[in-house]
This record gives structure tokens, C-alpha cells and sequence, in this order.
């Protein structure tokens, strides 16, 4: 209830985009209007920094997987900030959603406990997730570039350069297809 928020709480809102898919049906994806958040309420200035490779990293894994006569695949994330959790164990509040005002009450707000699109902090969110993911596969972070990962298979050497929530791995056909799923 927005009378229980502590004095002062910004509540930020939300919109909708909708766009038609090929077979006629809509798909709606809510968004946070992180624009309105307050740094040091709702994020600080080191949750909305995150890193991406640099265009050198992928010439260079590019490079290495001609030479080396490897595959590359490119795998997206299926919404990926949509993973991420609040690092700072700040609290974010949200008006209702336009179209479900009428399961809740008048003064009704929602209390995030994960990222939605939208916000500050959620692409930083969803990479530390991608950092608990690598170290679960056991890839290893490049010390020249923090989206670059490696690791060696069975089937030899595997390369992972990421870019947001966009993957390139390189490597021989079954250590890729192996690290993708």
C-alpha cells in the first residue's frame, strides 16, 4: 500500500511496448520508466556502469577462428534482464501497470524483487548473473577483456566474447555446441 512506503519513497511508473509478431498474434514487454529513478534511492552510480568487449577482442577471436579453421555461433540470451537480481539491496517501488489496475487496490504499489526492462541497474544485474553462469561452466575471464572468457574442453579450446546479453563463442564444432548448451 503506497500510506505503508516509508516518507519520501519515490514510486516510479511503467509503459507498455507491443509490437505484432509475424503470425498476427501481440507481444507486450513491460518497462520500467527507469529514467525517473534517483540515484542513491534507487541505484548508485557503480550498479548502472557494466562492461562490454571492445571491437579489438572480437577482430581478434575472429582472427583466431580462420586460423584455426573453427566454427562461431552467436547465442542470445532469452530475456536476459529479466534474470538479474538487486545487487545493492536497494527497494524499488512501482505503480500498478496500466491494465491491471483493477486486480488491485486504489493505493496499491509492487515491490520489485528482480530486474525488469527499463531500469538503471538491470543490464549490471543480468552481467553478474553472466559472471555466476561462467564460473559454473568453469570459464575463465580474460585479464585484457572482462567479456572475454576461455576454456579448454575435450574437444579443445573454447572462446566466449560477450556483448551485453549477445554471446560469440568460437571454437572447434563440438567444443561449441557443447559449451552452448
Amino acid at each position: 500500500n503506497k500510506n505503508d512506503l516509508p516518507e519520501g519513497t519515490k514510486v516510479i511508473d511503467s509503459t507498455w511496448a507491443c509490437k505484432k509478431k509475424s503470425t498476427g498474434t501481440l507481444c507486450g514487454q513491460l518497462n520500467a520508466r527507469g529514467f525517473k529513478q534517483i540515484q542513491g534511492e534507487h541505484d548508485d552510480p557503480f550498479s548502472i556502469a557494466f562492461p562490454v568487449t571492445n571491437g579489438m577482442t572480437i577482430c581478434i577471436v575472429l582472427t583466431i577462428m580462420l586460423a584455426a579453421g573453427w566454427v562461431t555461433l552467436v547465442v542470445g540470451v532469452k530475456e536476459a534482464f529479466l534474470h538479474g537480481e538487486f545487487q545493492d539491496g536497494k527497494e524499488i517501488y512501482m505503480k500498478v501497470p496500466q491494465g491491471w489496475k483493477k486486480h488491485y487496490s486504489h493505493n496499491s504499489v509492487l515491490k520489485l524483487l528482480r530486474c525488469i526492462y527499463g531500469l538503471k541497474q538491470t543490464v549490471m544485474a543480468f552481467w553478474h548473473e553472466l559472471l555466476k553462469c561462467m564460473k559454473h561452466m568453469k570459464m575463465k575471464r580474460s585479464m585484457a577483456d572482462p567479456c572475454l572468457y576461455h576454456r579448454w574442453t575435450g574437444n579443445g579450446l573454447v572462446l566466449m566474447a560477450s556483448w551485453i546479453d549477445d554471446n560469440l563463442l568460437v571454437g572447434s564444432e563440438e567444443a561449441v555446441a557443447k559449451t552452448k548448451n
